[in-house]
């Protein structure tokens, strides 16, 4: 299978209108959407992690974009698809490959190898970290030794727990430990 450096691996649409997409290439894509739901103008561009973008999701409100790469870094970014271009807010420190990102209770929690990391909602700085539970006996081992967790919901019916799905396939209802 061919890579192209415009490949799309992730997607999120914010209430105020606008489409962002992380490519293989380590850029991030952002158009403003019009009343039909199509993108429209040319997007605004630019290199936002040194390897794939896995992750893309605006904060509340629409106004900001969070990216996470196979990097291993979380970046908040203002002004994302304004047409000066985006502006990076803050970074957090390098966690393994960053696979999902998921936004509850003021804080960004980040999808790793094997467990999720919590930052602090604007500084990114880490706050406290879940690990996924042990594999159940005759469970296929990975070469890592850890599942990753691959993907992350939040949402009311979890009552503040978020929901990880693994590469094994199994889901897990964490809570999340963050200290204050």
């Amino acid at each position: 299978e061919q890579v192209r450096s415009k490949d799309i691996l992730c997607l999120a649409a914010s209430t105020g209108g606008a489409l962002a997409a992380g490519s293989v290439d380590g850029r991030v894509r952002c158009w403003r959407v019009g009343s039909n739901g199509v993108p429209t103008g040319v997007p605004v561009r630019w290199a936002a992690h040194a390897g794939r973008v896995s992750c893309v999701r605006f904060t509340p409100g629409g106004g900001g974009l969070l990216t996470a790469g196979l990097d291993g870094a979380v970046k908040r970014w203002a002004h994302a698809c304004s047409p000066g271009g985006a502006r990076l807010l803050s970074q957090s420190a390098l966690l393994p490959r960053v696979h999902s990102l998921a936004l509850a209770g003021g804080h960004v929690h980040a999808g790793v190898e094997g467990e999720v990391v919590s930052l602090e909602g604007e500084s990114l700085s880490e706050v406290g970290r879940v690990a996924l539970p042990p594999r159940e006996a005759g469970a296929e081992a990975e070469a890592s030794g850890a599942p990753r967790v691959t993907a992350l919901a939040t949402g009311r019916g979890l009552h503040g727990a978020l929901l990880a799905g693994d590469s094994s396939g199994r889901l897990h209802l964490l809570v999340p430990r963050v200290r204050e």
